[in-house]
C-alpha cells in the first residue's frame, strides 16, 4: 500500500490529474477499508470519492464492535454532525443494539442511551436504499426510535428493509410502521420480531384499497407468525410478490395462509421439518402457475423423522417450475443416506407437474466431516434425474 500511496501523492501532486482518473482508482473493488482512508489523505482531491467509498456501507453490530459499539455510535453522529454532506453516502446501514452490552432490563420500555444513539442516526438518515435495524432485546420499542424509524421508512431511497429481534407491543405499531414506507420499497425482511401478547386481532382505519398498500417485489419471514400474518394482510398487496422466503422452526406458523395469499410468485423458498409424529401440516403450492425456483430445507433432526412433508408439497408442484434445490440439514444422529433410500422423491418429482425441470440440487448439511461422502448414494436414488443430466449434488459441513 505504502509504494501505491506513493504513486497517487505524487499524481496528486499534479494539477492536471482529472477527476475521472482519482474516480477510476477508488473504485477498484480490490480496495480494503484501511486503503480507502490511506486514499483519503493523499490530497484533498482524493476526498470526495474516498468517502463515497468509505460512508457507502455501514455496520454496527454487537459482533464485530463488541463493548465498543456505543462509542461508534457516538463518533458516527460526530462525524455525520460535523460533515452533514457525509449523510447522502449512506446506502447502506446495519445497526444493531444489544441488551447484553449495557445491562438494558429485559422488558423494560423506556429508551435506553444507546436506542437514543441509534435514533438520532436513523433520522440523520437522508438518501440510504438498505436499513438493518435489530434491538436484540425483549423489551418494547422505545418512543424515540419508533418515531425516527418513521422518518426514515419514508424516505423515497428506501429499497430494502429487515427488522432483525425487534418486539413490538402491539401489533398496531408494526402496522402503522409499515405504512409509513415509501412506496419505493421494494424487500422486507423479518427476522424474530414479535409482539406481546394480544386479545384481538389487530385493527387499523385504513382503506382497504390494495393500491394503498406496499407493492413489495421480495418478502422473507424467519419465522412466521400469526402476528406478522395479519399485519401484512394489511400493509402489503401479497398478489404482487415475486419472491417469498418463509423459515419456520417448531411452533412457526404454517405457511399455508400466507401462500394462498399469494397468486405471483416465480421464487419460493420454505424450510420444512421433518416429520416425526405424522400430522404435521402439509403445503400445497399447486396454485402457484408462475412458479420457476423451488428451495426446500428439510430439517431432520431425529432418527425417525422422514421427508414426508417434503414429498407431500413436491407431489402439488406446478409444472412451471425450472429450478428445484433440495437442502437436507441433517443431524449428528440422522442417517441420512438411510432416509433419502426411503423418501423416494424422485419418484414423486418423475410423476409430478414438473416437466419443465432443468436443473434438480441435492444438497446435504452436515454437522461434521464424517458424515461426507454420499454422492454415490444420491445418484442410486435419483437414477432418472441422473440419467437426463439434470442432477447436481453439493455437501457441506455446517461448522
Amino acid at each position: 500500500m505504502s509504494r501505491l500511496a506513493a504513486v497517487w501523492g505524487h499524481l496528486a501532486g499534479s494539477a492536471t490529474i482529472p477527476q475521472e482518473l482519482i474516480d477510476l482508482i477508488i473504485s477498484d473493488t480490490d480496495l480494503d477499508e484501511d486503503s480507502l482512508k490511506s486514499c483519503a489523505l493523499v490530497a484533498h482531491s482524493f476526498l470526495p470519492s474516498s468517502q463515497k467509498r468509505l460512508f457507502a456501507k455501514l455496520v454496527l453490530e454487537p459482533h464485530r464492535c463488541g463493548p465498543k459499539i456505543k462509542a461508534r455510535l457516538q463518533r458516527l453522529i460526530q462525524v455525520l454532525t460535523a460533515s452533514p454532506h457525509i449523510m447522502r453516502h449512506i446506502r447502506e446501514l446495519h445497526v444493531i443494539a444489544d441488551s447484553e452490552i449495557e445491562g438494558i432490563t429485559v422488558g423494560a420500555s423506556l429508551p435506553s442511551p444507546q436506542s437514543c444513539l441509534v435514533s438520532t442516526i436513523v433520522t440523520m438518515l437522508t438518501n440510504v436504499e438498505t436499513l438493518l435495524l435489530g434491538l436484540n432485546w425483549e423489551a418494547e420499542v422505545p418512543r424515540d426510535l419508533d418515531e425516527a424509524m418513521r422518518t426514515c421508512l419514508a424516505l423515497p431511497s428506501l429499497r430494502t428493509l429487515c427488522f432483525s429481534y425487534i418486539h413490538f407491543g402491539n401489533a398496531t405499531t408494526l402496522i402503522s410502521l409499515l405504512r409509513c414506507c415509501s412506496p419505493t420499497l421494494d424487500t422486507v425482511t423479518f427476522l424474530c420480531v414479535t409482539v406481546a401478547n394480544e386479545p384481538e386481532s389487530p385493527t387499523v382505519s385504513c382503506t382497504d384499497a390494495t393500491d394503498t398498500r406496499l407493492q413489495l417485489s421480495s418478502l422473507n419471514l424467519v419465522p412466521l407468525n400469526q402476528f406478522q400474518l395479519e399485519c401484512l394482510e394489511q400493509t402489503v398487496d401479497l398478489r404482487q410478490l415475486r419472491r417469498l422466503c418463509v423459515k419456520n422452526s417448531w411452533g412457526g406458523l404454517p405457511p399455508q395462509p400466507l401462500l394462498d395469499a399469494t397468486a405471483n410468485i416465480t421464487h419460493l423458498e420454505l424450510t420444512l421439518n421433518g416429520d416425526v409424529i405424522g400430522h404435521l401440516p402439509s403445503v400445497s403450492i399447486h396454485h402457484l402457475r408462475r412458479l420457476r425456483a423451488l428451495h426446500i430445507t428439510i430439517r431432520l433432526l431425529y432418527p425417525r423423522e422422514d421427508c414426508t412433508l417434503a414429498a407431500k408439497l413436491l407431489s402439488t408442484a406446478p409444472d412451471t417450475i425450472e429450478n428445484l434445490e433440495l437442502e437436507f440439514r441433517v443431524a449428528f444422529e440422522v442417517d441420512f443416506c438411510a432416509i433419502l433410500r426411503c423418501a423416494n422423491l424422485e419418484f414423486v418429482i418423475v410423476t409430478s407437474e414438473m416437466r419443465s425441470l432443468r436443473r434438480v440440487l441435492v444438497a446435504p448439511i452436515y454437522p461434521c466431516p464424517v458424515f461426507t461422502g454420499v454422492s454415490h448414494t444420491v445418484q442410486e436414488t435419483f437414477p432418472e434425474l441422473n440419467r437426463r443430466g439434470i442432477l447436481e449434488f453439493r455437501e457441506t459441513v455446517h461448522k
